[in-house]
């Protein structure tokens, strides 16, 4: 898992790093990310949406999708089968009046939860994941567990 995790963190910085996920010169991509962000895209784990905001910073939210996708492709699984797999480990958490728990209470976004339940992502405390905020390099290679 220590493993997966630091894969995760590589892939993804170089993604924060490059300033976007992009092949072109012309559109923004230094020289010496364009094989690996090439590679990226081919392996299908950057969701559609981030692949035309080449020069936009990356939401928590986006890259908790990100990740969940490189998990996916990691296992050679469905991103349905991850999100799943962390989401039914143990019997879902019901509040007292008998609704589902929400693990925050400004996002519930299936690739949040799968993301913070994996070990991927933490929130800013006091129930917040704050999704659209930008993501840091640091925040994006911090250790979770």
């Amino acid at each position: 898992m220590k493993i997966l995790r630091t894969g995760i963190t590589f892939l993804l910085i170089i993604t924060l790093l490059s300033g976007g996920i992009i092949l072109a010169a012309e559109h923004g991509v230094s020289e010496w990310a364009a094989d690996e962000i090439s590679e990226v895209l081919d392996l299908g784990f950057i969701p559609d949406k981030l692949q035309n905001q080449y020069s936009a910073d990356i939401t928590r939210a986006e890259f908790a999708e990100t990740a969940v996708r490189f998990l996916a492709m990691q296992f050679h699984i469905t991103v349905d089968e991850v999100c799943s797999y962390y989401l039914n480990l143990s019997p879902p958490p019901v509040t007292e009046n008998g609704e589902p728990f929400r693990w925050f209470s400004d996002v519930d976004n299936v690739y949040v939860t799968t993301a913070y339940l994996s070990g991927i992502v933490k929130g800013r405390g006091n129930g917040i994941f704050d999704p659209d905020s930008p993501i840091t390099r640091e925040e994006a290679a911090q250790k979770t567990a």
